[in-house]
């Protein structure tokens, strides 16, 4: 799922009004309706995960990979062996609210969506139209597939070549996981696995709450170009920035992956 704790509690001074809960190997999971603000809450354990009220870096996340993947492929096209007109395979893990997703469905280019969500019960949540009215009918889109699994194992599943953009916010980042096991998510076996999944132009897309050295170097150590992208956010009454890591396999993008994309994104 999206990340177990983002780094502020922004709903913990309001009231709220709990709309499911239910029981994880991983923890409690908790969907609230807060007031005054109306925004949904997603808690695990009692720690606030994420909100409707800020979702600029989930947006952005999507954006962001597939403006690079599309960059890719105009250059690609100018080689008349290359198959016709962009057509993006994109796998989206985790589910969260859903806003990754919805923003993924928003660009034309893509045409198949393979969703990776570990947590069943947040899955029946957005198919029971617990979720707000404009998420309903993500999970129906026709390009849209689910699955309930842990993320390492449907990547690994996947044929080589067959997804042109992963993106990933499955937990904080690397530097506070809250699910210890999510570790594996930013080290260098699994990010080999999502490059061997990847197309020509393929393209690796990671939410963090922090900026990580060392996962960067471990990008560089598997993606053609990496860039990091900090994204200021409003967290209740202070500024923050989250941070977005892309990695690139095409060969021919400039290492001006993330200036490529204007911010642009709907909220």
């Amino acid at each position: 799922m999206a990340a177990f704790s983002r780094t502020a509690a922004r709903g913990s001074a309001m009231a709220s009004a709990e709309i499911a809960r239910s029981a994880s190997p991983r923890g409690e999971l908790v969907l609230l309706r807060r007031s005054p603000d109306g925004a949904l809450e997603l808690r695990v354990n009692g720690v606030f995960v994420m909100d409707s009220s800020e979702t600029t870096t989930e947006r952005q996340l999507a954006a962001r990979a597939l403006a690079s993947w599309t960059a890719c492929r105009q250059r690609t096209q100018r080689n008349p062996l290359a198959p016709p007109g962009p057509a993006a395979r994109v796998l989206v893990a985790g589910l969260g609210l859903g806003y990754t997703l919805q923003e993924t469905l928003r660009h034309p280019v893509v045409t198949q969506v393979l969703v990776a969500e570990i947590e069943p019960e947040l899955v029946g949540w957005h198919r029971a139209g617990l979720m707000d009215s404009d998420l309903a009918d993500c999970l129906e889109d026709a390009r849209v597939d689910v699955v309930v699994a842990d993320v390492l194992d449907v990547v690994r599943r996947q044929a080589p070549a067959s997804v042109d953009v992963l993106i990933l916010d499955v937990d904080n980042g690397p530097v506070n996981l809250v699910y210890d096991a999510n570790a594996a998510v930013y080290g260098s076996h699994f990010l080999r696995s999502c490059w061997a999944a990847s197309s020509q132009c393929g393209v690796v897309a990671i939410w963090s709450a922090d900026s990580s050295i060392a996962l960067r170097d471990t990008m560089t150590g598997v993606y053609a170009h990496v860039a990091e992208v900090d994204i200021p956010v409003r967290l209740g009454r202070r500024q923050s920035t989250y941070t977005l890591l892309l990695g690139s396999r095409c060969t021919r993008q400039a290492p001006r992956l993330a200036a490529e994309v204007g911010d642009t994104v709907e909220s």
